[in-house]
């Protein structure tokens, strides 16, 4: 897997996600492994292997890095590993790893010391945030925003040697005479023990140093409506946001610079309404973009996976005869899809122009369009994935249609009762996705191939029978388009496709309503408009659908 600054993995549950995130663990010493945990099929000793990047200008630990050990520039390759397993759980060994080298031993301490790893599970306990262990959250923010504040203020006003004073105060009253507190505790202990002689057993109170004395002090409570209640009062959308702002807050006060900050988030949008998982999703970007910050996270949610800034971002795990299988998208496939797309829409475009007697375009007319459509396509790639399609990429199989008319009919035949497939419930696997027009086909098929999701395409001819465009003000060939998307079919980019001619609704025997398409096609199906339902057409598109239900992933 190739790791930017943040990352989102996609999958269905038990697809092995949070393995990920167990394994990077377990690198960096966070968590000791059992037998137990490794899968029982593998009889090797586990291993992980991570490569670490340094730019230019960053210093390389010497005391981690060997100088000869480097694969690449500023790049070094470290194993954690286990020989044998015991009775105990394992924390890992470490060696840097170069072909033609012998591993070479390192100290794992001066390798942990490196990053610090911030694990937020999916499920956790808000008073776990609040506990004053060495690394914790709460612990870091209260030195840094309340004990830091209260030295500094000492030094003004004095109010914790007026705290340090009033308990020696206290301390020396509690002493007084014979019948102070302390005289009678130590008399009450000497009558069970034998005599000492010269040895007398003494109480004071001391005052606590400052940082515990604010940390046993320290107690959050909600105040609402001039009432104090718990933090765990609140709903769990409020208390999630909380340990979020608890984690993101951890950027805001790092103690060193050059240490990186390893973020590992499991399923951030539990319990949050989809507007703030948006807002979530921003911040953890922001955050991703900050020095020697990277984040990992795992999601079943589309609000973090919309708009991505870079489709490298986007890992996918989907099980396949018991194994993991991790997919990605890489800038240069990406640029590929972007390359070959401009070309074929240019070539459709020029297709038409000969067909209606103007002048074909030179090469050079021809490159600078497709460069043009190129450079376009960067854009509206990242602007249409929004929540709806980027369920594309949470989905084991998806539709590929060319908009809202096709999705209203899809939208009756799997949801509404009087649709075929309403009590069917595979159809809940399957995604439909409006892609705006049939010349963007090729660019979100080559993109759900690239990460193993099965992809059909339901399109319209949009050719009378002599293969003419039905439309005359459109300016592309689309007997040329159709021609692209047979061509997806038998390359195996897509499993099937399926063409309507015209267009969906004169295939159905319904009228073509060019104001509202979607809520008119909707209507006339739910009416049984020309007895549409038992239409051959219909009935063609069930076996499609029926088809793509029984495919097996």
């Amino acid at each position: 897997m190739s790791l930017e600054n943040y990352n989102t993995i996609v999958g269905e549950n038990n697809s092995g996600k949070s393995n990920i995130l167990f394994a990077i663990q377990w690198f960096f010493n966070e968590i000791k492994i059992q037998r137990k945990d490794i899968n029982k099929r593998y009889q090797g000793m586990p291993s992980v292997k991570i490569i670490f990047s340094f730019d230019r200008n960053e210093e390389v630990p010497q005391n981690v890095f060997d100088e000869g050990y480097e694969i690449e520039n500023g790049k070094y390759e470290i194993e954690a590993y286990l020989q044998r397993f015991t009775s105990k759980a394992h924390a890992p060994k470490h060696r840097l790893l170069k072909e033609g080298l012998e591993p070479k031993s390192i100290t794992t301490k001066n390798l942990t010391n490196l990053v610090d790893v911030i694990f937020m599970p999916s499920i956790r306990e808000l008073d776990d945030e609040f506990k004053f262990t060495a690394n914790s959250t709460i612990n870091r923010l209260v030195s840094n925003y309340v004990i830091d504040r209260i030295k500094n203020e000492d030094l003004k006003n004095s109010r914790y040697k007026k705290v340090e004073r009033s308990i020696k105060e206290l301390s020396d009253y509690m002493a007084e005479g014979e019948t102070g507190a302390f005289e009678q505790l130590k008399s009450s202990l000497k009558n069970y023990m034998l005599d000492y002689k010269n040895i007398e057993l003494k109480f004071r109170l001391e005052p606590p140093e400052m940082d515990k004395l604010v940390k046993d002090s320290f107690e959050p409570y909600i105040e609402s409506n001039g009432e104090e209640l718990s933090v765990d009062s609140q709903g769990m959308g409020y208390q999630r946001s909380l340990i979020f702002s608890l984690i993101c807050n951890m950027a805001d006060i790092k103690v060193n610079p050059s240490k990186m900050i390893l973020y590992l988030i499991e399923e951030p949008e539990i319990f949050l309404h989809p507007n703030h998982q948006t807002h979530f999703r921003n911040k953890l970007t922001d955050l991703s973009e900050e020095t020697n910050n990277q984040i990992i996270l795992t999601s079943h949610s589309p609000y973090f996976l919309n708009n991505v800034k870079n489709y490298s971002q986007i890992k996918r795990v989907y099980i396949n005869r018991n194994d993991s299988v991790l997919k990605e998208l890489t800038n240069d496939y990406i640029d590929q899809i972007r390359k070959n797309n401009g070309k074929l829409m240019v070539e459709a475009k020029n297709t038409h122009r000969i067909s209606v007697g103007k002048p074909e375009w030179t090469e050079s007319k021809l490159n600078s369009l497709a460069i043009e459509i190129e450079e376009a396509d960067e854009f509206r790639y990242l602007l249409w994935i929004d929540p709806l399609r980027a369920n594309a990429f949470l989905s084991k199989k998806v539709i590929l249609v060319e908009g809202p008319t096709e999705r209203a009919f899809f939208s009756f035949i799997f949801d509404n009762e009087l649709g075929a497939f309403s009590n069917n419930k595979i159809t809940s696997e399957i995604a439909v996705i409006d892609t705006v027009g049939k010349y963007h086909f090729y660019k979100f098929a080559n993109l759900l191939y690239k990460l193993d999701i099965p992809t059909w395409i339901v399109y319209d001819s949009d050719v009378d029978d002599e293969g003419n465009n039905i439309n005359e003000r459109t300016s592309i060939s689309h007997q040329k388009l159709n021609e692209y998307i047979e061509k997806l079919k038998r390359d195996g980019i897509i499993k099937d496709c399926l063409k309507n001619h015209p267009d969906l609704e004169n295939s159905l025997g319904i009228k073509k309503d060019y104001s509202a398409p979607d809520i008119s096609i909707y209507q006339k199906l739910e009416n049984d408009d020309e007895e549409c339902l038992t239409s051959n057409k219909y009935n063609e598109i069930k076996n499609f659908v029926e088809n793509i239900i029984n495919y097996e992933v």
